[in-house]
């Protein structure tokens, strides 16, 4: 029984433009006694395979650029008038070149001089020139939501990396190595098959580029992307990247408010079965860059003085970063979000003003952003604004202080100016 032939793998050590270099190499892989017989595309690495042959070390190897325009029977026909000079179809690189053999040391190679070799290539470099506008053109449609907001809330972009480092900066680093391995490679295969070109139409052969350059670069690209997605799995599962409940506010250890201290005067908060009615989901988070993060909610209905009832809600949330400098990206993103939740209401309402909301053209009945300075913090944006369709204001305070974020919510029947009194007092209470 005829034992089956072992293959033989080897990462291509030359980029896919690279015509000389690739030629030189099948010719040295036949010089050791390996015969060429196929390439295989592995995502990040372009392998060739290879049968041992003890006729190799006196065959060559000439690659010729492939037409894919051309029909079937052009394509046998070219491969019948080289076998008329003793070369052999034997495989394909790519998409980019066919691989031919020949046995005789005598019979001239495929291309004497390099001006026809250059007008071969011509339709090859223009074909790779529309493939690589293609993926541009096809990844600038995939992202286009988020390219279009780069220009206006490109500030916001920083606020996920902070709060969730664990988890998005390995997300960020799959996209990059994914984006990289995807554009570089048609770029520079167009890059350096124009540069190619050029050289052979003058006249040149040009030389062999750097041998592994496109390896180093892809295996740099492979080995982030694998650690990243292990790294992101088991952040994932281990839990450790999720937020803890915190719903008792003796359990916040940072300087707060609770909800009875800024309602009006004579309210308190209803009762049901001797209980609060209180908004529960406060959480404790933590990621390197923004390793203390807390997000308290409290709310429910109230008494008013008068008998009647409302609704008040306050939202506080407590950042603190690994330095000044972070804090500070975080505040500008902070900002840029909110405006950007707030613009976004804005559209949607506008958008379905014709069939929900005739009456009321305009989503807020005012809208206030103001910057002004306070004794407790660095930097403070107030924003005040009302929604058409409701009757009381919101109030949302954004501060930074050294190297935290607070961020103060006071909605409905809350009242903001006195929450950030008593949060300036707490603060300043806590100070050497």
């Amino acid at each position: 029984m005829k034992q089956k032939e072992k293959t033989v793998k080897k990462i291509l050590p030359y980029g896919l433009w690279d015509f000389s270099g690739l030629q030189n190499w099948l010719n040295a892989q036949a010089k050791d006694g390996y015969a060429f017989q196929k390439s295989l595309n592995l995502s990040f690495f372009d392998i060739a395979c290879f049968r041992k042959d003890s006729r190799a070390p006196q065959s060559r190897y000439c690659l010729d650029p492939i037409h894919e325009s051309a029909d079937a029977y052009e394509s046998q026909q070219r491969r019948k008038d080289y076998e008329a000079y003793g070369w052999h179809f034997v495989g394909s690189i790519g998409k980019l070149y066919a691989v031919y053999r020949c046995d005789d040391s005598d019979a001239p190679i495929l291309y004497t001089d390099p001006q026809s070799l250059a007008l071969a290539m011509k339709k090859q470099v223009r074909r790779t020139w529309f493939l690589m506008l293609f993926e541009i053109v096809w990844l600038i449609i995939l992202f286009r939501k988020e390219l279009a907001l780069l220009p206006q809330w490109s500030a916001e972009f920083w606020r996920k990396p902070i709060l969730q480092t664990e988890l998005m900066v390995p997300f960020y680093i799959i996209l990059f190595a994914l984006a990289v391995t995807f554009i570089s490679e048609s770029i520079g295969i167009f890059l350096g098959m124009r540069r190619m070109r050029t050289l052979l139409a003058k006249g040149e052969w040009p030389k062999e580029g750097h041998r592994y350059a496109v390896f180093v670069r892809n295996l740099i690209c492979s080995v982030l992307l694998i650690a990243s997605i292990v790294f992101w799995v088991y952040q994932g599962i281990s839990g450790e990247s999720r937020p803890k409940g915190v719903p008792d506010a003796a359990d916040w250890v940072f300087p707060h408010i609770l909800l009875e201290e800024v309602l009006p005067e004579g309210a308190v908060i209803s009762e049901l079965y001797g209980q609060k009615e209180l908004l529960r989901g406060s959480t404790l988070a933590s990621s390197f860059l923004a390793p203390v993060q807390y997000d308290t909610v409290q709310g429910g209905q109230i008494l008013l003085a008068d008998g009647q009832t409302a609704e008040a809600r306050l939202y506080q949330q407590y950042i603190q970063t690994h330095g000044t400098p972070v804090a500070k990206t975080l505040y500008q993103a902070e900002l840029t979000a909110f405006r950007h939740s707030l613009e976004n209401y804005r559209q949607n309402w506008e958008e379905n003003t014709s069939s929900l909301h005739q009456n009321q053209p305009n989503a807020y009945a005012f809208l206030e952003e103001e910057t002004f300075t306070a004794p407790a913090f660095d930097a403070l944006t107030r924003f005040t604004y009302q929604f058409s369709e409701e009757e009381t204001k919101n109030t949302v305070y954004i501060g930074l202080r050294e190297d935290c974020v607070w961020i103060l919510k006071c909605f409905e029947a809350a009242d903001g100016d006195a929450a950030l009194e008593k949060i300036m007092q707490r603060i300043q209470a806590e100070e050497p």
